[in-house]
């Protein structure tokens, strides 16, 4: 069953940027179609871990500053990642939101106690792998052939940070509370960044919401649902008998491979030879990250 954990997750979180690079193609010439996406994302995911959440019902009032933090961060990732998947390649996008364990790392280090002398020759092996696969993966060759912009950098930028966020706080919740409230962290987080959704579509133009419900509706819809089960996945697998030295490093370099896959068969991506390269150096640090 573990196992069986583990694959669902790696296919439900990989879904989220699939399922946003879909709609992205869908409505490309609709004029702002991207604060319905994530509002219709944030809404489906919080009507599923409402049912979870009903189905495993607990309440300590401390939790909901955890859920006030994973729900901002969320939100970010949300507004960061469906931009960049828009303005920059798949695959590169899929992989700088993958690296967000540098910042998990470090984090460790400073609040967790998770540095010693003998996990640092690995550490410090992936933060310089990260190094080299970001130079590689951000040039792209002459600047007539560049893909690369500012604005795309700036949204990925925005989704690495929520995504360090996240996993920050919701490891902060499991140490301060045993392992409880994941249900109730993970719900009213989600109503939380519903909210900051719904003010950031609210103050757009909304005359062509219809047609995008018409349209593309169901992506936003299916990727809200993937990202809460994917979500609750981890959660099982963190109490399973699964080391974790297996299930991070899958968990993001089989995301990876499968959004590459899919970017390459499905959106005809195409990167140049030292990116790819970058890809596979950046897919490396990542499992030496993800050894604790």
């Amino acid at each position: 069953m573990p196992y069986a954990y583990l694959v669902s997750a790696v296919f439900f979180i990989s879904l989220l940027s699939i399922l946003g690079a879909c709609y992205n193609k869908k409505t490309r010439e609709a004029k702002n179609p991207k604060p319905l996406y994530n509002l219709l994302v944030c809404a489906a995911a919080t009507l599923t871990w409402g049912i979870i959440y009903a189905a495993d019902f607990s309440f300590d009032a401390a939790v909901l500053w955890y859920s006030l933090g994973f729900g901002v961060c969320y939100a970010c990732v949300m507004l960061g990642l469906i931009k960049a998947l828009a303005t920059g390649p798949i695959t590169l996008t899929a992989l700088i939101q993958k690296l967000s364990l540098i910042g998990v790392t470090v984090w460790g280090f400073i609040f967790w106690d998770t540095w010693s002398v003998k996990k640092a020759p690995i550490v410090l092996s992936g933060l310089a792998l990260v190094v080299v696969a970001l130079c590689l993966c951000l040039y792209s060759g002459k600047k007539a052939e560049a893909k690369i912009t500012w604005k795309w950098i700036g949204y990925v930028l925005l989704a690495f940070v929520g995504n360090t966020g996240c996993s920050i706080f919701q490891k902060n919740e499991q140490i301060a509370f045993d392992g409880k409230h994941g249900a109730m962290l993970m719900f009213f987080a989600s109503v939380l960044a519903t909210g900051i959704c719904l003010v950031a579509y609210l103050a757009q133009d909304k005359s062509e919401s219809r047609d995008l419900l018409k349209k593309a509706g169901g992506f936003p819809l299916v990727a809200g649902i993937s990202s809460a089960l994917g979500n609750l996945f981890v959660v099982l697998l963190a109490t399973s008998k699964l080391s974790p030295n297996l299930i991070y490093p899958t968990i993001a370099i089989g995301g990876l491979m499968f959004t590459s896959i899919v970017s390459i068969l499905l959106f005809k991506e195409r990167l140049k030879w030292w990116q790819w390269v970058g890809v596979a150096v950046g897919t490396i640090a990542v499992a030496l990250l993800s050894i604790h």
